[in-house]
């Protein structure tokens, strides 16, 4: 690695010990381990490499494991302890926590200012994505941990020329849905911040109404370039005082005219700073569905 800030963070063979195989992948394998730190103790941690199937013109592994060495530490990305190498391959290795996905906690999320803060959390984890270069193909509640503190953390990420070849072993993999990817990953490959955009809309819809998908399944892109997609016309019942128009916006099927993750964080922290400070009498509780113009290419309202 060189001059790069991996160093005092390279472990060999001798310092890695794996204990129990966590996930054999189509893309990543990863298992839980425990490596020998400086102060001569063990720490447990998860290691992560690619998996034997992607070709490594697919994934740049090496290239990507360099690169998330480069972030700073952030609250709501896992936190990486560095790097190893044992019989010949390269390992990421995280932080070992005491947590859980978000998913299993969505039939029951909770207050209305701890949700704001798991839905804060997740775009703030993004945004660090972004600003180094990376996105997230995978996106999806199932790609969120959750704390016992309460903290939402991100993880398996992407460098940005990975991801289309990511989004293709998906769609390989499984059948997508607008639940799953933007319209312009399915129909195209094409993925973008905007793409993380969409898909990081529907994980903040799906936290605030229970696990619901705003889109039905049934709402494929057999129809092409040119179908025509219905918005939700209802916000969550439960948490109507924090409705945020911009969400709906996040899936214009224009691609340039969706927010960027620093609009749409900013627009959720100012709502966030409403109720907390203010208290839930300054919004209205009125669905405003009615009054709502969708964005063109989307639907109809």
């Amino acid at each position: 690695m060189g001059d790069s800030d991996a160093r005092g963070k390279m472990f060999c063979e001798k310092d890695i010990c794996f204990v129990i195989n966590m996930k054999k992948g189509h893309i990543y394998n990863r298992w839980m381990g425990t490596i020998d730190t400086n102060f001569e103790e063990k720490k447990c941690v998860v290691l992560s490499t690619v998996s034997d199937n992607v070709r490594k013109k697919e994934i740049h592994w090496d290239k990507f494991v360099k690169q998330i060495l480069e972030l700073p530490e952030a609250t709501n990305l896992t936190k990486v302890e560095g790097i190893g190498i044992n019989e010949g391959k390269m390992y990421l290795i995280h932080e070992h926590m005491a947590c859980e996905k978000l998913d299993v906690r969505i039939s029951d999320p909770g207050s209305e200012t701890e949700v704001m803060g798991y839905v804060c959390g997740i775009l703030e984890g993004l945004d660090v994505i972004h600003s180094f270069g990376l996105l997230h193909p995978a996106l999806s509640t199932k790609k969120v941990l959750l704390t016992k503190q309460g903290i939402c953390k991100l993880y398996d990420f992407c460098l940005t020329e990975d991801a289309s070849n990511i989004v293709k072993i998906r769609k390989s993999r499984m059948i997508c849905t607008l639940n799953q990817l933007a319209p312009e990953a399915i129909l195209r490959d094409k993925y973008s911040k905007a793409s993380d955009i969409w898909s990081v809309a529907v994980v903040i819809w799906e936290i605030l109404s229970s696990g619901s998908p705003p889109f039905p399944h049934e709402e494929q892109t057999q129809d092409g370039e040119n179908a025509v997609y219905n918005l939700p016309d209802t916000w969550p019942s439960k948490y109507k005082i924090s409705r945020n128009e911009l969400l709906f916006e996040c899936w214009n099927q224009e691609t340039s005219l969706r927010p960027s993750i620093c609009q749409l964080k900013s627009s959720f922290t100012e709502c966030f700073e409403s109720l907390d400070t203010y208290g839930p009498s300054v919004t209205s509780t009125e669905d405003s569905a009615a009054s709502y113009v969708h964005m063109e290419g989307i639907g109809k309202s």
